[in-house]
């Protein structure tokens, strides 16, 4: 299918921004919660390493999140109380924490 298509949110409500990532898509929600679907090979959407994939949006999780950024295969999210998020793939320490390369499953 080739044509736009619209997207219903298991919350009702409205998307306020998007962020798109190698294969994996980032929604927030009026309400400050995010909102994932596509892969989690990495953890980049951030619903724990047993889940390889969202077909459709699913919350992750946070709550009052502000902004929101995704990379290749990794998220990156700032809460209300200026909280700083991360998941996904951290092979290069671009988290800019000190956890040895590895990848996040959850923020």
């Amino acid at each position: 299918r080739f044509i736009p298509h619209k997207i219903t949110l298991p919350y009702g409500g409205q998307v306020v921004s998007a962020a798109i990532g190698g294969q994996h898509t980032l929604l927030l929600h009026e309400y400050g919660y995010v909102l994932v679907c596509g892969s989690n090979e990495d953890g980049q959407i951030g619903l724990g390493e047993n889940v390889t994939t969202a077909n459709s949006p699913e919350w992750n999780g946070l709550v009052l999140i502000d902004s929101m950024s995704a990379g290749l295969d990794f998220s990156l999210f700032m809460s209300s109380n200026r909280g700083f998020y991360v998941t996904g793939n951290n092979a290069y320490n671009q988290f800019c924490a000190n956890i040895e390369g590895k990848s996040l499953f959850v923020p």
